[in-house]
């Protein structure tokens, strides 16, 4: 896992871009990406509709569409990739559209079509973009985690679940072995503007379940996961398991997936646009970065801490 310190130190450099430091909503910066993922990636096939970001390397062989499903991070425009350090190509590396970003190097060959541009630098910048969503994503789930919710029981079959508040915010919980039974969820009672949170208990989930409806009004939240193996059907609806690394073996992701780290198996995709962009207007408000003075004050701390370890080296 990112070392917490490091990230703390990094978020300070997020400041420099004014298009990045608008008021979050959603998801925060990850709400653009197919797959935000905060370390490590190994893809062996696939492809993704959307965005990738990857905090460390990449592992890569995989395929970016040409599409207009784009992410923007401040000067990081345009963008179908962004990695904070390395990139490996495999036999297929090859972002079909639009732009890649890379803090550090690319070994391989990463091909660019259509006019698509691969840009190597930028490192601080990326590093404060990863390190800013990671201080979202992680307050973002323990504060949804602590919701008052209404628990879904074990069903052999399928769930049919009231959506009691309508047109708002409605929150359950589960326990995460429920959704390993081939089961499918789906919600009733409700106008189709509500916003849905579940958060999934367990530190290892095995997903083989399947959601009916609400795609992109649904927030998955894995507070304490560790472990998410996708196999058996789809994983429909955003992930916010900002802890866990994903295994993507058996199935698709047809949302945004935000992760510590990922790796995926038998050509399986990432599926975006308006069908699984997470859309819900009403999560509440997370307060997860630091004003610019106390972020910057806790960048001047953590330089001097640096400094003495060095020189106490």
């Amino acid at each position: 896992m990112m070392h917490l310190g490091r990230l703390a130190l990094l978020s300070v450099l997020a400041v420099s871009a004014s298009a990045a430091n608008a008021a979050v909503t959603n998801l925060g910066t990850a709400n653009d990406f197919n797959a935000f993922i905060f370390e490590d990636a190994t893809t062996t096939g696939g492809h993704a509709e959307g965005a990738i970001a990857v905090g460390r390397n990449w592992n890569m062989n995989y395929e970016l569409y040409n599409n207009s499903l784009t992410a923007s991070y401040g000067t990081l425009t345009d963008a179908k990739m962004i990695v904070g350090n390395n990139v490996v190509t495999g036999n297929i590396a090859r972002v079909m559209a639009h732009n890649a970003y890379i803090g550090n190097s690319v070994s391989g060959n990463l091909e660019m079509q259509n006019g698509g541009t691969k840009t190597v630098g930028n490192k601080a910048l990326i590093d404060g973009m990863f390190a800013q969503q990671y201080a979202y994503s992680t307050a973002q789930s323990t504060q949804l985690g602590a919701l008052a919710a209404t628990t879904i029981g074990f069903q052999q079959n399928n769930y049919n679940v009231n959506l009691a508040n309508s047109g708002g915010l409605n929150v359950f919980s589960i326990d995460g072995s429920s959704l390993s039974g081939n089961q499918t969820l789906g919600f009733q009672g409700g106008n189709g503007n509500e916003t849905v949170v579940v958060n999934v208990a367990g530190k290892t989930i095995n997903w083989s379940a399947s959601l009916n409806n609400y795609r992109n009004r649904i927030v998955w939240n894995f507070f304490e996961a560790e472990t998410i193996n996708i196999s058996g059907r789809d994983f429909d609806g955003a992930m916010l398991a900002p802890l866990a690394h994903v295994n993507q073996t058996g199935n698709n992701i047809e949302g945004t997936m935000i992760a510590r780290s990922w790796t995926n198996g038998g050509s399986r995709e990432l599926h975006f646009g308006s069908q699984f962009k997470f859309d819900g207007d009403d999560l509440p408000a997370v307060n997860a970065v630091p004003e610019p003075a106390s972020m910057a004050a806790l960048a001047l701390g953590g330089l001097a801490l640096l400094r003495r370890r060095r020189k106490n080296s």
